[in-house]
C-alpha cells in the first residue's frame, strides 16, 4: 500500500508488529525496503518518507522538524493502531522521537518501542561550527566520503551528485534547526543502537537516549562507524527482531 507518505512493504499476519523506518539525512526510506527479506514473517515493514525523495521527489524539502513530525504522525495514526515500533537512522532518529511524542498524544495507538541509531540524545545535541549546511560542495562530499554512507561509484557520478547534494544540506539544516521535546516526554521503552566506531554518535552520546522516555531503556553496541546499519546489516535486523518479539508481548512499565 502506498499513501502520500507511507509504504507498506510487508503483510500483516496474526500477531504481527508494524516497523515504521525513517531515513537518514540525504537518504530515502526506500533504502530499507529490502529489509523484510531479514526480518521475521510477523514484522510489517512500513517506509516513511520525506519530501523531496523517491515517491515524493517532487515536493518541496521540508524546514522544520516540528512541522514535518506533526505531518507524519498525522498520517501514520490511522496505521498505529496496532502493535508497532518505529526505527530512525540518525537524522531519522530525531523524527522518531518526535513522531512518538505525538503518536502518543493519539488515542487508541499502541507504540510499543521506539529504536534508535546514529544519533546523539535530542537533548544532548551540539551544534557543528560552521553548521554542515554552509559546506561547500567539496566540503560535502568529503563529510559524505568520511562517514562512509554514499559508495564511490555515487560519489563519482557528477550528474548524481547534483541531485543528491541539495537534499543532503537541505536535510543537515533541518537538524541545526532542531530544538528538542522537553525530556522524558514519551511513554514508549526506547532501544539505543550504536556503532563502536562512530566518531558522532558512539556509546557515549547514545547512552542518554535515556532521558527521552519514563519507559525502559536499553542500549546496544555493534562493530562498524556511522553507517554500521550497512556494515552489519545482517547483525541489525537480528537485533531489531528481538526487540520486536518484545513487542508481541508488550507491557507497558513508566517510571
Amino acid at each position: 500500500m502506498l499513501s502520500r507518505a507511507l509504504s507498506i512493504v510487508g503483510p500483516a499476519l496474526g500477531g504481527s508488529v508494524r516497523l515504521f523506518c525513517l531515513p537518514y539525512a540525504g537518504g530515502s526510506a526506500a533504502s530499507f525496503a529490502h529489509w523484510q527479506q531479514g526480518l521475521p514473517p510477523w514484522v510489517q515493514l512500513c517506509l516513511v518518507e520525506l519530501p523531496g525523495r523517491s515517491w515524493r521527489f517532487l515536493e518541496a524539502f521540508a524546514h522544520s522538524v516540528s512541522d514535518l513530525a506533526d505531518e507524519l504522525a498525522g498520517e501514520l495514526r490511522d496505521h498505529a493502531t496496532v502493535p508497532c515500533a518505529i526505527y530512525g537512522h540518525s537524522m531519522g532518529s530525531l523524527l522518531a522521537h518526535e513522531i512518538a511524542v505525538r503518536l502518543e498524544a493519539f488515542p487508541g495507538t499502541q507504540l510499543r518501542k521506539v529504536l534508535v541509531s546514529g544519533s546523539p540524545a535530542p537533548t544532548r545535541r551540539q551544534a557543528a561550527s560552521p553548521p554542515v549546511s554552509r559546506y561547500s560542495d567539496a566540503e560535502l562530499m568529503g563529510l559524505l566520503t568520511d562517514m562512509g554512507g554514499t559508495v564511490a561509484d555515487v560519489l563519482a557520478d557528477a550528474d548524481l551528485m547534483r541531485m543528491i547534494l541539495p537534499r543532503v544540506r537541505a536535510d543537515y539544516a533541518l537538524c541545526e534547526n532542531y530544538r528538542a521535546a522537553e525530556a522524558g516526554t514519551m511513554r514508549a521503552p526506547i532501544t539505543a543502537i550504536y556503532g563502536d566506531q562512530d566518531r558522532h554518535a558512539g556509546q557515549a552520546e547514545m547512552v542518554f537516549w535515556g532521558e527521552c522516555s519514563r519507559g525502559d531503556f536499553s542500549l546496544h553496541g555493534l562493530p562498524g562507524g556511522h553507517f554500521f546499519i550497512l556494515e552489519q546489516e545482517k547483525a541489525l535486523l537480528a537485533l531489531l527482531a528481538a526487540e520486536l518479539e518484545d513487542c508481541r508481548h508488550f507491557e507497558a512499565r513508566t517510571g
